[in-house]
């Protein structure tokens, strides 16, 4: 059965599908079917990460990619925090129509100060970072393949050919505003970037969330950015 049009939302490190939720009750709103599949390792306690490889997640993005783009005529990609990074590598390898990064981890505020957020040592941070109930440390083994997803992501920006639309909180705490510049550069495609003054890293859950959507909404539906 072929749709319309889909779209792929992946969630943050640490995190799960209720982080893009309200995207994806927006997108569901105008037609769009959406699916937001639950990485590996993501799916109860934080310690389930322990030993969970960084390319699984990769796999897990590809695979959902590559699956829903044989059964959609309009196949999008949308990715917030380290899912902002699976879904460039996703648009990297499998032909999307358009791209979408909500606060996409590729520079951090402080490595340090993310490191001790995760593990629990800064407990208003974690707060910030993971407000659904999951319990317990990140496994450092974890942190570690997350860095190392990074890495390997970065290189493949300049093999992303679609029109992209980059979404920053500039009071995120974790992830540097200056990510989102050096993404809009790297991206060799059309690309639009706005910046939220008032949002933290939970952007979709934000106070500027509305106009999150309404701008995401505008980039889908109405074929491009204001680049």
């Amino acid at each position: 059965m072929t749709t319309s049009k889909s779209c792929l939302l992946l969630h943050g490190f640490t995190g799960g599908p209720e982080e893009v939720e309200p995207l994806a009750v927006y997108l569901r709103s105008l037609g769009w079917h959406t699916e937001q599949p639950v990485l590996p390792g993501h799916d109860g306690p934080l310690c389930k990460l322990e030993g969970v490889r960084y390319e699984a997640w990769l796999q897990a993005a590809y695979e959902a990619a590559v699956r829903m783009r044989s059964s959609s005529e309009t196949f999008v990609v949308a990715g917030f925090s380290m899912g902002g990074m699976l879904a460039a590598y996703t648009a990297a390898r499998v032909p999307v129509d358009k791209l979408v990064l909500l606060n996409a981890a590729l520079i951090y505020v402080s490595p340090m100060r993310f490191i001790r957020a995760l593990t629990g040592k800064l407990l208003h941070k974690r707060e910030e970072m993971a407000p659904f109930g999951k319990m317990g440390q990140v496994p450092l083994s974890a942190v570690r393949e997350f860095m190392r997803l990074v890495r390997y992501c970065k290189p493949m920006l300049g093999e992303v050919r679609a029109p992209a639309l980059i979404i920053q909180g500039e009071q995120d705490p974790i992830v540097h505003p200056l990510s989102a510049r050096y993404l809009a550069r790297k991206l060799p495609g059309a690309v639009g970037l706005e910046r939220f003054p008032r949002s933290r890293h939970m952007i979709c859950w934000d106070v500027e969330a509305s106009e999150v959507m309404e701008k995401v909404g505008v980039f889908l539906e109405e074929g491009g950015c204001r680049c």
